[in-house]
């Protein structure tokens, strides 16, 4: 079709579709959380004691079925201790370091005869199946209600190192009574890779905390804020000091915490007549807890009052953060904000907003929204999008003249 001689609604329609194409081949491609697919691992479980067949399951206490994808064996629940005796354990051999998705294939079942020494019937699953999924960055406890549960079933999303390291454990205990009344189902287990690891600098909000109250020569004033093991920070105090001259001040800085009290240091510092303010740098003890700063200003006479002693993160402190963010043009809704929390392997995504090159409008993005999703775990990179490079055919490009770039 010769488009100069289309109709003008034509005409608008191409060059629509032209520009689009054109934009959309610009940005690279990013994906949502959960949707990245790869080849997943399916693990059968290690049984104790071993399963021989149907035939002795009084002697083993399993009991096999073979009529789903994968073999499943049953097993009576122990609500004591010393009743319980089956165990199974995966041990997946992962295949690199990332991020995977785990879960336990739960099929539906017909209701059970078990003859062993309490003969009835059992007719359902338990609903506090206790997995313990043992991780790269720890290990976590999982209860399932297999009763309801039919497939595969999520245990959550997990960092696993290469090799034979992490595993998932399941046993009859749980806390259902009475005893033996409902069947605990072990099958596979199945280990899907979510998304390659992507490392990012550490973005956090600095905790600022101003009390109220005043000293005289050797009144102190403190502060308490909670603080992770071995973060660093700075301790600023701020006062003023009434008379004339240099005052020679020493200022002793000392912290207690849950593990022990820790003396930053003691240190004369010449106060002029004025509003003063000085710091400290110290590092938090690997004691997590809630820590009371104080801070004791000593001289010979002079009384001064002190508007605010106030701690925040020391600025010049970058830590690692290996967790994963995601990119989205316009943020999602709060609640699709914690349904990815809770099934994704992100912690974190990027927020744009402002500057001359932002695409989106993005009117969800307010106070409101920031402290709900930071209040779900969120954390954020804040960008501001300004203008393209010279040599693009896009709009708001930079100059070439260096004198008005």
């Amino acid at each position: 079709m010769d488009i100069g001689k289309a109709n003008p609604e034509v005409r608008k329609i191409l060059r629509f579709l032209y520009v689009f194409i054109l934009i959309i081949s610009f940005f690279p491609a990013y994906s949502l959380p959960g949707t990245s697919e790869a080849a997943s691992l399916v693990v059968q479980p290690d049984l104790t004691p071993d399963f021989r067949d149907n035939n002795y399951f009084c002697d083993d206490a399993w009991y096999q079925i073979t009529d789903f994808a994968y073999p499943i064996y049953l097993t009576l629940n122990a609500y004591d201790e010393d009743n319980s005796s089956n165990t199974a354990v995966w041990k997946p051999t992962i295949p690199a370091t990332g991020s995977y998705r785990v879960e336990a294939y739960i099929p539906d079942h017909a209701p059970v005869e078990w003859d062993c020494s309490t003969e009835h019937t059992v007719s359902s699953d338990t609903t506090q199946a206790y997995y313990t999924v043992n991780h790269a960055d720890g290990k976590k406890t999982v209860i399932v209600n297999q009763a309801v549960a039919n497939g595969w079933t999520s245990l959550g999303t997990y960092r696993f190192t290469a090799g034979q390291v992490g595993s998932i454990e399941l046993t009859d205990l749980n806390s259902e009574t009475p005893e033996f009344s409902t069947t605990v189902l072990f099958s596979a287990i199945r280990f899907t890779p979510v998304n390659s690891k992507v490392y990012l600098p550490l973005i956090s909000r600095a905790p600022i905390v101003v009390p109220t109250f005043s000293w005289t020569a050797t009144n102190t004033g403190t502060v308490a804020e909670a603080f992770s093991p071995n973060q660093a920070m700075r301790l600023y105090v701020r006062g003023t000091t009434t008379g004339s001259g240099i005052v020679p001040t020493n200022f002793v800085w000392s912290i207690t915490g849950p593990c022990s009290t820790y003396t930053v240091s003691s240190e004369n510092v010449n106060i002029s007549i004025t509003i003063w303010t000085t710091f400290k740098d110290w590092t938090a003890p690997n004691c997590p807890g809630i820590y009371t700063y104080t801070v004791e200003a000593q001289s010979s006479g002079t009384s001064r009052s002190v508007g605010g002693l106030f701690v925040i993160n020391n600025p010049s402190t970058v830590a690692p953060f290996d967790k994963q963010f995601f990119d989205k043009c316009t943020v999602a809704s709060v609640a699709d904000m914690q349904k990815w929390w809770n099934s994704s392997p992100y912690h974190g995504t990027n927020l744009y907003i402002g500057g001359v090159s932002r695409a989106c409008s993005n009117t969800l993005l307010n106070a409101y929204w920031v402290s709900q999703v930071a209040a779900q775990g969120w954390s954020f990179i804040p960008t501001w999008v300004g203008y393209q490079a010279p040599c693009t055919t896009y709009k708001n490009r930079i100059p070439w003249d260096s004198n008005q770039a």
